[in-house]
């Protein structure tokens, strides 16, 4: 792992720049298979992502303000993530029930605020930056998801062993996904917990997630407050051909709040598909328009150089078929990890590799 003054990457001009940069989006097959994909701007030089297995019964430790002493939970499902560093904390997973969650950046943020921390209910607290893990290890679909959230305290915990360098705890808020269909966005506002329906499936960064279904209201028709599963509403011919309204104004700005307009039209506009195979070529097809060039965003490290802040990997996960598919700024051939092919009940932690470098297939031209 590299050592490197991490806290010293969040200065003003990446905290409005490049770390508002993911970007997510879920299809729906004509069979009902739900798609979700995202994007995942940091750098390596920054955020080191290993990819892991954690099988059922997996023991977690929670954190605090005071230190390893919140809640201790064991996995009831094995799942497969992202993680930063050596970290036991999944930043885009996977279950074995089809659940998806993926951590989102969300500061600064004014309003993003982690729960009260009581230190005489330690033992039932967590740190925000734990909390996809707790999620993920724990919940087979939404409806557990808002059980769980319920009784858990998700405070401002120090920062992860592997962290010793932030000198904070990253806020962050949450998309998830089920195999059904259900998706929803969970935020921490103000120190209270807000799970919003998300009928859409569209994430990006701050601001606080009903700012952004109210800022689309201006550019579409869309039905944001449709519950799922909602009607391809791109089936309905309209003046302009696609249920738009302003689409001459929507903005190609990198910002949260113009990714988030785009990816809500591109992924509720795109013509119907029948199957999850179809649905996994189309996210990545319309994910690759929030792909960030390595140096269009540059910070200034401690070390007096600059650094690229770009789009590091992208995955698209077939929650019903259990299937995860990875692409790496280094390796854009897809790879994919099958969940039903993996024991989650052997108790091992594994940690498989994805490519760093970049290959092709060459084809061969016959002189004849």
């Amino acid at each position: 792992m590299k050592n490197i003054m991490i806290f010293l990457i969040f200065t003003s001009v990446f905290l409005t720049g490049i770390a508002q940069a993911c970007t997510g989006i879920r299809l729906v097959a004509n069979d009902g298979s739900p798609i979700f994909g995202r994007t995942e701007e940091f750098g390596d030089d920054v955020f080191e992502v290993n990819w892991k297995i954690f099988p059922q019964n997996y023991t977690f430790q929670g954190y605090t303000p005071d230190g390893s002493n919140g809640k201790q939970w064991k996995s009831k499902y094995g799942f497969v993530a992202a993680t930063p560093f050596e970290a036991e904390q999944a930043v885009e997973g996977l279950n074995e029930h089809g659940l998806q969650v993926g951590v989102f950046y969300f500061q600064p943020y004014e309003q993003a605020k982690y729960q009260e921390y009581i230190p005489s209910k330690a033992k039932n607290s967590i740190g925000g930056w734990q909390l996809p893990t707790y999620i993920i290890s724990q919940a087979k679909n939404v409806d557990e998801v808002r059980w769980l959230l319920s009784k858990v305290n998700v405070v401002d915990a120090i920062p992860y062993p592997y962290y010793k360098d932030w000198n904070f705890s990253p806020k962050i808020h949450l998309a998830v996904n089920d195999a059904q269909g259900n998706s929803v966005v969970i935020e921490y506002l103000n120190g209270e917990l807000h799970i919003f329906d998300n009928p859409l499936g569209t994430i990006t960064n701050k601001p606080r997630f009903d700012w952004h279904q109210q800022n689309l209201k201006q550019f579409t028709n869309l039905p944001i407050d449709q519950p799922v599963p909602f009607q391809n509403k791109s089936k309905e011919i309209m003046r302009t051909g696609l249920d738009i309204d302003r689409l001459e104004s929507i903005s190609g700005e990198i910002t949260s709040e113009s990714r988030f307009i785009r990816a809500a039209m591109y992924s509720q506009t795109l013509e119907p598909f029948d199957t999850a195979s179809e649905g996994v070529h189309a996210a990545f097809n319309i994910l690759n328009n929030f792909d960030i060039p390595k140096g269009f965003k540059r910070y200034r490290h401690s070390d007096g150089k600059e650094y690229s802040m770009y789009s590091q990997w992208t995955t698209v996960s077939d929650l019903r078929n259990k299937k995860m598919y990875i692409r790496s700024f280094y390796s854009p051939s897809v790879k994919l990890i099958d969940l039903n092919e993996i024991n989650f009940k052997d108790g091992k932690v594994k940690t498989f590799e994805i490519p760093m470098k970049f290959e092709f297939d060459k084809i061969e031209i016959n002189s004849n």
